[in-house]
């Protein structure tokens, strides 16, 4: 797995090419086996892309839960899976000698894989290969939660909610006494017997 992208502090985005498997495919079943029969020599499959998730860095100590984002152009439709696994679950297919100790490790690994889902329209003198619509750039963010819920990038719009909540408070409570005024006034206006003790 040493050879596979890793996603770490500092590091965090990643942006990688795969090609999606065709429509109707089921990776499992046909290209990509399912992890109790995959082989790392034997099972090369080119719609799949694992990544190292290195949640050991000092300076994500203090968090708990990440969260993996995955992004990628809409002009490719594609269906993306996404599964984590732990350090324990690969051991079988490491060529180092196992150890009787557990470690003590966070890291984790993701296998992604594509499927493509678009009806590819039949036409003649097409400029594009027939394996370009297929290439999906994948953009990948690993991210550290906080509160166990939100992502350091949205910290920053959180803020200015608020701000401008906290802010919208005065300004909203003076605009609602001003309209309950103009209302009161519509109100004598329109009520006769307001008219006649006035007059």
């Amino acid at each position: 797995m040493s050879i596979r992208p890793i996603l770490r502090p500092g590091s965090s985005t990643l942006q990688w090419n795969v090609t999606s498997a065709p429509v109707g495919s089921v990776l499992a079943r046909s290209i990509c086996p399912t992890l109790a029969q995959w082989q790392p020599r034997s099972h090369i499959c080119p719609h799949e892309l694992w990544i190292v998730l290195d949640l050991d860095e000092d300076e994500w100590n203090n968090f708990s839960k990440f969260t993996l984002r995955l992004s990628w152009p809409a002009y490719h439709p594609t269906d993306i899976s996404i599964k984590i696994y732990d350090p324990a679950s690969l051991a079988v297919f490491s060529k180092q000698p196992r150890s009787t100790q557990p470690q003590k490790t966070r890291r984790k690994y993701a296998r992604i894989q594509l499927v493509h889902t678009g009806v590819v329209a039949e036409t003649t003198g097409s400029v594009f290969k027939d394996d370009s619509r297929y290439v999906v750039s994948i953009f990948a963010v690993l991210e550290p939660l906080y509160f166990g819920v939100l992502p350091k990038s949205v910290i920053s719009v959180v803020i200015t909610i608020m701000m401008v909540v906290l802010l919208g408070l005065p300004v909203a409570g003076v605009i609602n006494n001003s309209l309950q005024n103009v209302v009161q006034l519509a109100k004598q206006e329109l009520d006769p017997q307001s008219k006649a003790k006035t007059a």
